[in-house]
């Protein structure tokens, strides 16, 4: 009998323990829910897409209940009410915002009520809880197509503009690509007007042909006079052309401006060939003979093969100003590039070329003009001639 009262009060204690373990986790699960608690329900004119049985509820963004049944309205197929338990101290109002909330960008859904005013405070009578008027909120994949239906709409209604605007920027990077060169003089300019960082300018020269020896003659001083030319040739610069008459400058610097340099050089290049008596620009003082240069070309065609191109148009005149002999000399050389030191070279090459028929026509065309001990004119060392005799009288 003894055994029996036993086992009797070990199956009591254990019942009991676990009731009071059951009710102790749902206390702490609501938080107290043991505290007094009332019902209130919400009604959706529409969807409450997200929103489950176990919700969270939340008063100015404290927790006070949760979501304990969700239903349809008999009267009105496309609204939903939702009933909630709630603490019986929260300040509701039948004025209370109502909504659903997201609880981060892809989080659960809850219930947020919000303000309301205390003159009207909600009253709960009888066992019908009273109903506030929620707002539905609209799903992430609905907002997604709404802007997309908002988006096709504006594109549609505004698919000209939109086209013109195209247009001009393709127009602008056009006229911008064909102005590359330019843009980039600008901003070097605004660089160097900064002060910034230069890179170092380089120079190239023109270089003087090794000619053949010219035969001997008498000596004859000849004058290489300043050459003619159009203004654009009157640079540094190394001109480029597209073969269609749009000529650019190029980075490639000459030691002088073109004029000068040919000048320079070609009677450095008769000079070393043995025509001794050659002086150029202003230190020519009454000479023999002068050769007068037009240039004509002095460039790098870029078409249909990069080369450079010089035309070269002499005429060689005597002491008197007549010309005794004129002739166009060009030359032609292949490019690798169109500026930088290949595309010197190659200028190198056709000048090398052009010098080399230059020098025997001017040495054979100087020699058709008189010496200056040829003048009949008598030297200030010569004595005077003597004066007549007398006629005599007979």
């Amino acid at each position: 009998m003894e055994t029996r009262v036993r086992y009797v009060v070990t199956g009591l204690f254990t019942i009991v323990t676990v009731l009071a373990g059951i009710l102790f986790l749902l206390w702490l699960q609501n938080a107290g829910a043991l505290r007094s608690k009332r019902d209130l329900d919400l009604h959706f004119d529409g969807p409450a897409t997200g929103l489950r049985t176990g919700a969270p509820v939340t008063f100015n963004g404290i927790r006070i209940g949760e979501v304990t049944r969700i239903s349809f309205d008999p009267s009105n197929p496309s609204a939903v009410i939702a009933r909630l338990s709630v603490q019986s101290t929260a300040p509701l109002s039948r004025d209370t915002h109502a909504d659903l909330d997201t609880q981060g960008i892809v989080g659960n859904v809850q219930v947020a009520l919000r303000g309301g005013t205390p003159d009207a405070r909600l009253q709960w009578r009888g066992s019908n809880p009273p109903m506030i008027e929620a707002h539905a909120t609209p799903s992430l994949s609905q907002e997604a197509r709404d802007a997309l239906s908002e988006l096709r709409t504006l594109v549609s209604d505004n698919s000209k503009p939109v086209k013109d605007v195209i247009a001009n920027v393709e127009a602008f990077s056009s006229a911008l690509a064909r102005n590359s060169g330019r843009v980039d003089g600008i901003l070097a300019g605004l660089e160097k007007m900064t002060g910034g960082k230069q890179d170092a300018v380089r120079i190239f020269d023109l270089a003087v042909p090794s000619l053949p020896a010219l035969p001997s003659r008498d000596p004859v001083q000849v004058a290489i006079a300043d050459p003619s030319s159009l203004v654009m040739y009157d640079t540094q610069k190394l001109l480029v052309t597209d073969g269609k008459g749009e000529i650019s400058p190029a980075s490639l610097q000459w030691s002088d401006t073109i004029p000068k340099l040919i000048q320079r050089k070609l009677s450095q290049a008769l000079d070393l060939a043995g025509l001794r008596y050659v002086s150029a620009g202003a230190d020519a003082s009454m000479p023999d003979a002068s050769v007068q240069t037009e240039i004509r070309a002095f460039q790098i065609v870029k078409q249909p093969d990069p080369h450079a191109d010089i035309v070269l148009a002499l005429r060689v005149a005597g002491r008197d100003g007549k010309v005794m002999d004129a002739k166009v000399f060009s030359a032609q050389a292949p490019a690798a590039a169109e500026d930088g030191a290949q595309a010197a070279e190659a200028m190198n090459m056709a000048f090398g070329k052009i010098v080399a028929e230059m020098a025997p026509w001017i040495a054979e065309a100087v020699t058709k003009a008189p010496a200056a001990s040829d003048d009949t004119a008598s030297t200030p060392d010569a004595p005077p001639p003597p004066p007549p005799a007398p006629a005599k009288r007979r």
